[in-house]
């Protein structure tokens, strides 16, 4: 009976596993693309993270993509590795090709306690391989959380939160939609389109703590209906484009995108699919100048010794 090499459960083989830990780790590498996305790492993130992956677990989640290991022969053992990276870049073009919208909703979905304890790991992880030692793990969850307002986690109601009575919304005096409500920390409930429109004033007057319009309790959590989800997703996006009057973070994330593109310019540069062949192109290029410069020291010595041996020679004429 045949098993599985990964699982190693009998009556299937790895293309055919559907185990649970498939699911888990693709995940992980939407993170690590997503991370990638928002940190301008340019998949230098996603390769390490790839590579850091057992083999057996990359071929397992490569079948649920149609990404598939095709071993080559060869009979040079220094290209041994060719069809091993040529499989982690199939990897890194199928996480490249996913939206950037997916990429927000992906980040957007953590809550800001899951955010913080990732901005860790991630800023342990760039420790470990030297790229990007200045950050520290407060600046990579501000970027993180830069596409949502005010570091609020929005969260969709269970069967127990759902609203069972009729209210009228504070903001606008009407009854609330049972489709379109949203509830706060404090319990208080108004109609999620009040709610965003109340934000995105505060947002536009740069008022860092927002709070309930009755209560006045911090807001940290705001809790929506599963089918009003894309659209609070869609307004908080817009939200997050207005320029605020003072906005200092945008200024510092401005010098942040460009200390990360000119730190990042070696790293790029030797993650380049035909850095190899660039770096051949260069030595050759630089054996070839050395070589020019050579012949025309020579030349100049022999003018120089010729002209000096010409004026000696009329000297002893005269």
């Amino acid at each position: 009976m045949s098993t599985c090499s990964f699982c190693h459960q009998p009556g299937h083989r790895i293309h055919h596993c559907n185990s649970q830990m498939i699911s888990v780790f693709d995940n992980c590498i939407q993170r690590s693309a997503a991370y990638d996305y928002y940190l301008d790492l340019q998949t230098s993130y996603l390769r390490i993270y790839l590579t850091s992956l057992d083999f057996t677990l990359l071929r397992a989640i490569g079948y649920t993509h149609g990404i598939l290991f095709k071993k080559q022969p060869t009979r040079n053992r220094n290209r041994r590795d060719i069809p091993y990276n040529e499989f982690i870049n199939k990897f890194i073009l199928h996480y490249s090709h996913i939206s950037n919208k997916t990429h927000i909703d992906l980040i957007n979905s953590l809550s800001y306690n899951k955010i913080t304890l990732y901005s860790e790991h991630i800023h342990q992880f760039l420790i470990n391989y030297n790229i990007h030692t200045n950050w520290t793990p407060r600046s990579i969850s501000m970027i993180l959380l830069s596409t949502r307002i005010f570091s609020i986690d929005l969260k969709i109601a269970n069967e127990s939160g759902m609203l069972t009575h009729t209210d009228d919304c504070a903001v606008c005096l009407d009854n609330i939609s049972t489709t379109k409500y949203c509830k706060l920390v404090c319990n208080h409930y108004f109609c999620s389109p009040c709610i965003l429109k109340y934000l995105e004033q505060l947002y536009k007057n740069n008022q860092d703590h927002p709070r309930c319009p009755l209560c006045r309790s911090d807001i940290t959590d705001i809790v929506i209906t599963k089918n009003d989800y894309n659209n609070c997703i869609k307004q908080i996006s817009k939200i997050k484009n207005i320029r605020k009057p003072t906005d200092e973070y945008n200024n510092n994330n401005h010098s942040i995108q460009f200390e990360i593109r000119i730190e990042y310019i070696p790293i790029y540069i030797t993650n380049h699919p035909q850095f190899e062949q660039m770096k051949f192109a260069f030595f050759v290029v630089l054996r070839m100048y050395a070589l020019l410069i050579y012949f025309e020291f020579i030349l100049n010595s022999i003018h120089y010794f010729s002209k000096n041996a010409s004026s000696s020679r009329n000297q002893d004429m005269l």
